[in-house]
């Protein structure tokens, strides 16, 4: 099979300044009440290829097709491309004969099939790369156009074991009511800012002849750094590179979140969890940043309040942390202490108490004594530490009082299920003829509720934290 062998469609590949600025202002996702635009505007991450999969052999194969009456040689580049048509028709419901081919690619990879602007980069020769996948701003605007649920993107990419590369998601303001870049250099010039960034960048472009402006950006955060936040005039940018925008568009700034590697599957573990990216990309601006109203009485500017603007800005969001590699490993290892270890010694202690190996009040009392003394150790840091790590699951805070009403109300959901089992006992008992019989059914039963009681004891436990 040639290299060309994918038709090239009918499309306006390479033609992107045709492109009318009412595409945007059309788009399918969200609008929030200040009649921002909350957008994704890149995409990019990498498909894994596994050891045992067909792309690492180098073995060649053939397929008669019957119905051309041709025979097809499948060599490495051959196989590529089968894996991609796969792969754009999985994650993007698009057919192999709307893909173009392409020789060459980027970062390393040698070869490219696409959509427009949607790019899967991929070397035969090197599979332990995997297949990268790139949309950029325009890529994700084929992504609206296509009518396709970025949710359902990321369930797909999650299911296939995808590493999340970078994903920038955009707010566009066209209102000029909340700040322009020259407040925002401003404030920062008069040390009126809060911020986790270090550093900040300031380009602004213009013509040496007539001092046109060209384009404006500020920039925190360097590009190395894992979350950055760029804020730029987005009208200056698009008559410079010649899009047509309507008239009655007088202000278009654009506020920018980048992440990369780690803090996307971060974010798109909240984003999984709620209604609402607005929500979380304002949360995460006002943890990074804040903007600060003066006080002269006041040296300290930790404790002067947030500029009203900002505020307005952000929509009285809650803040969002994203959380420390730190916390995230202790919680896991309390997890996995728990399942690994104090499942096997809590059954131990259990059955060792049991005077008659039957479950009765004793099976309850013993698990709810076990939630009831965990409850009691419980401090004031370590509900800190729990509620952290909630909130960085897209999960609301817990209050102590909610705690114990769920300790208080573990023992009913116990007792209900013990209830249950014994009424499919009875049931069967009735039918039962011989002594036998009887003997293997009650120890079933035992086991069962056994089993049932410390299901429900850990998974209730893994729920709460």
């Amino acid at each position: 099979m040639e290299n060309n062998s994918l038709e090239t469609p009918v499309t306006n590949r390479g033609v992107t300044h045709t492109i009318d600025n009412s595409k945007v202002f059309d788009f399918k996702g969200e609008i929030n009440k200040l009649g921002q635009y909350i957008l994704f505007d890149w995409f990019q991450f990498t498909i894994p290829i596994k050891r045992d999969d067909i792309l690492y052999s180098e073995t060649q194969f053939s397929v008669f097709y019957k119905e051309k009456g041709e025979m097809y040689i499948y060599d490495n580049l051959t196989k590529f491309q089968v894996k991609i048509w796969g792969l754009f028709k999985d994650l993007f419901n698009i057919e192999k004969q709307d893909l173009f081919f392409e020789d060459k690619g980027i970062n390393g990879y040698s070869h490219c099939i696409s959509y427009d602007n949607i790019r899967m980069y991929f070397s035969p020769s090197q599979p332990h790369m995997g297949i990268n996948v790139l949309m950029s701003g325009q890529g994700c605007r084929d992504f609206d156009i296509l009518g396709l649920d970025y949710k359902e993107l990321v369930k797909k990419v999650n299911d296939l074991g995808g590493k999340y590369n970078r994903v920038d998601i955009a707010i566009d303001d066209f209102s000029n009511e909340y700040f322009s870049l020259s407040k925002i250099k401003y404030y920062i010039e008069h040390k009126r800012v809060i911020s986790k960034f270090r550093t900040y960048f300031h380009m602004r472009k213009g013509i040496i002849e007539n001092n046109v402006i060209l384009g404006d950006t500020l920039q925190f955060g360097s590009r190395a750094s894992l979350v950055q936040i760029t804020f730029y005039d987005k009208l200056q940018e698009r008559k410079n590179n010649n899009y047509i925008v309507r008239d009655d568009v007088k202000y278009w700034v654009r506020t920018e979140l980048r992440f990369r590697n780690e803090k996307v599957s971060e974010l798109f573990e909240y984003y999984l969890n709620s209604t609402s990216l607005n929500q979380f990309v304002k949360g995460v601006l006002g943890e990074y940043m804040r903007f600060l109203k003066k006080n002269g009485s006041d040296d300290n500017k930790w404790r002067w309040e947030t500029a009203q603007w900002w505020t307005d800005y952000l929509e009285n969001m809650n803040k969002i942390k994203f959380v420390p590699a730190t916390l995230e490993t202790s919680i896991s290892r309390k997890k996995n202490w728990i399942n690994d270890s104090t499942s096997k010694s809590a059954f131990m202690c259990l059955i060792a108490d049991l005077p008659n190996l039957a479950v009765d009040d004793h099976t309850t009392d013993y698990l709810y004594q076990y939630f009831q003394f965990g409850f009691d150790k419980i401090k004031d840091k370590d509900l800190q530490l729990i509620n952290t790590y909630r909130i960085s699951k897209g999960k609301l805070p817990i209050e102590r009082e909610q705690m114990e009403d769920y300790v208080r109300d573990f023992k009913d959901q116990i007792i209900a299920m013990e209830e249950v089992t014994l009424d499919e006992l009875n049931a069967r008992n009735d039918k039962l003829d011989t002594t036998s019989d009887n003997l293997y059914y009650v120890n079933l039963y035992i086991l069962k509720s056994l089993f049932y009681s410390i299901y429900i004891m850990l998974y209730l436990l893994n729920k709460l934290i």
